[in-house]
Parts: C-alpha cells; structure tokens; sequence
C-alpha cells in the first residue's frame, strides 16, 4: 500500500510539472516580441535637391579700371533656382555639387565716385559650387544643419547708364565664389524631405568689360543672400 501510495505521489508531481511546463510555453507563444525603440538616423546614400527662393537686394562695387574712381550699382529682390546632388559621409556629414542662379533688377542709379547716373537693366550670377554640410541628429524627423561651399561664379551684367561717362556693361564674366548657409529639414517620406535655409554667397574680385566711354571694371564684389524652399530625394 504504501508503495503505491508513493508512486501516485509520483505520478501526481510528473503530471503537474509537465502541465505548468507546458503553460509557461503556451504564454511565451502568445505573448507579443519586445518593442524595440525607434532610432532616426541621418545617415543614407546618395541624393538630389531641387530649390527656389526670395533673393534680397545687394550692391555692387568696384573700381574703373580707366581712373581708378570707385563704382556703386544697387539692385532690387529678385530670385533664386537650383539643384544639387550628393551623398552623405556617415551619419552626420554630407557632400554635394550645386548648380543654382540668381537674378536682380536694377534698382537705383550707378554712383561713380560720388556722382550718379540714370541706370537701367539686371544682373545674374550662375554658381557651380562644392558643398559641405554637417547634420545636427535631434532623433526625429527635424533636422538643422550648417556648412558652406565654395566654388565659381559666373556673372552676366546687362547693365546701360546714360551720363559723361555712360556705357554699358554686357560681358560675362568669370569669379571665385563661396558660401555659408543654415538651414532645417523636415522628413516627409522615408527617403524625402522638405529643406527651408538661408544662403549668403559672396562673389570675389570679378572683372567687367565696358563699352562706350565707361571703361572696364575691377576688384568687383558682392553678396548674394537668399532664403529658399527645396525638396531633397533619396536614392
């Protein structure tokens, strides 16, 4: 009797560690896989962008290569378009060759050494420039970068002044550029973003040929500001 008791006692502990061994597998079926956090990285491949803006007013300065005498031409808002293609250097570094133009009206008269002209006409400028920018990772879709380029300028006045001098200024020409820009993307797709930024591009030392009795120009300057919209894609 008390052997059987002894293996019923037995049998009894095998049935129940089988049937909570087999409940803790039933409930690791049925419980849902662990949440893993979400991570937002900046990082990918190649890409490309195109962008329009507002670009503000500037002036022009230079000097008459005749004389010597200091010149001055204002000119008014106007436009910025463009495109660019890069890629990225790990997470947080990015490089790209942007293509981008800007055009002005003339706004006001050209001053040289003080004395004014009535002016009319425009001024583009078509920029070939190489760009670095670097990506402040927020862990979201929002992010602010800073960075610049440099690179050439390539200036097309159509600029005519009536006066003693007048003249026109119609030659393109050629100069060193660079540029400094912030800006923040927001992502709107897994490989898309929308970008809004500031540009200042500066244009150095170009020279302009004249025609008429206002002689050439040298050491000519500028800044070009600009806010643009863009949208990037991802490849």
């Amino acid at each position: 009797m008390k052997k059987m008791t002894l293996a019923l006692l037995g049998s009894t502990l095998a049935v129940g560690m089988a049937l909570a061994g087999g409940s803790a597998y039933a409930a690791d079926l049925m419980a849902p896989p662990p949440v893993e956090a979400a991570v937002v990285s900046t990082s990918g491949g190649g890409y490309i962008s195109v962008f329009g803006g507002y670009a503000a007013p500037t002036t022009i300065n230079g000097v008459y290569t005749t004389n010597g005498a200091a010149f001055t031409a204002p000119f008014g808002s106007g436009y910025i378009v463009g495109a660019a293609i890069g890629t990225h250097l790990g997470s947080n570094a990015r490089i790209e060759g942007e293509l981008s133009y800007s055009s002005r009206a003339v706004s006001g008269n050209i001053s040289a050494s003080g004395v004014t002209f009535p002016t009319t006409g425009n001024e583009s400028t078509l920029y070939l420039l190489g760009n670095l920018w670097l990506d402040l990772d927020t862990g979201s879709g929002f992010t602010p970068y800073i960075g610049g380029g440099a690179g050439l300028a390539v200036v097309m006045p159509n600029v005519t002044y009536t006066g003693a001098p007048g003249g026109t200024f119609n030659t393109t020409a050629y100069a060193p550029a660079a540029q400094l820009g912030v800006g923040v993307k927001f992502n709107v797709a897994d490989n898309m973003s929308i970008d809004l930024g500031y540009r200042a591009k500066y244009v150095f030392n170009a020279g302009l040929t004249g025609t008429g009795t206002s002689g050439g120009l040298s050491g000519v300057n500028y800044l070009d500001q600009s806010v643009q919209v863009g949208l990037n894609i991802g490849f």
